[in-house]
């Protein structure tokens, strides 16, 4: 079964769910509202986009860390649970070959929540390629009814980036 799409709601007050920390710092839009025009069409089921104001990413929940794609600017957090968060930072990244990009984690590493992965060099990283936004993307577990999020500031390691409501009954 397929996941519903992101439930933008900005009053979070008789919200209850589990909730996903957000691993990095910036303002958060659909994806949608994202600069690049490839975007504009949410082509990507429950993502959504983070216009970064700071450059230290950190693991969101305990969960297996790895990377992939070009100079690894694609980071996977895996819970136990099955539950996975993806953050894509920018493909122009790739033409600058990792600078701007400080390791704190060795992908393939089990990591504890909280736990720093990556530091960019935003004021660097901005010079060459403006504003930086990342794209978060929830995915895993067949348990999951409604994915909740808001158009917010968040603070890395302290707000919440999804909040996520289970299905009651194995019958759903």
């Amino acid at each position: 079964m397929s996941y519903s799409e992101i439930i933008w709601q900005q009053d979070w007050t008789k919200l209850q769910g589990f909730i996903v920390k957000s691993p990095c710092t910036g303002q958060l839009m659909p994806i949608s509202e994202h600069p690049q025009p490839l975007y504009y069409q949410a082509i990507l089921p429950n993502t959504l986009s983070c216009k970064l104001q700071h450059g230290t990413i950190y693991t969101p929940f305990n969960a297996e860390f790895s990377t992939a794609r070009d100079v690894d600017r694609r980071l996977i957090f895996k819970h136990q649970s099955g539950l996975s968060l993806t953050l894509d930072l920018p493909v122009a990244l790739r033409t600058l070959q990792g600078k701007g990009m400080h390791w704190l984690s060795r992908s393939g590493q089990q990591l504890t929540a909280g736990t720093p992965v990556l530091q960019l060099d935003l004021p660097y990283l901005q010079l060459l390629l403006d504003d930086i936004y990342c794209l978060a993307t929830i995915a895993g577990s067949a348990r999951l009814d409604k994915i909740y999020s808001r158009k917010a500031q968040v603070n890395a390691n302290e707000d919440a980036l999804f909040v996520l409501q289970l299905k009651t009954s194995s019958k759903e």
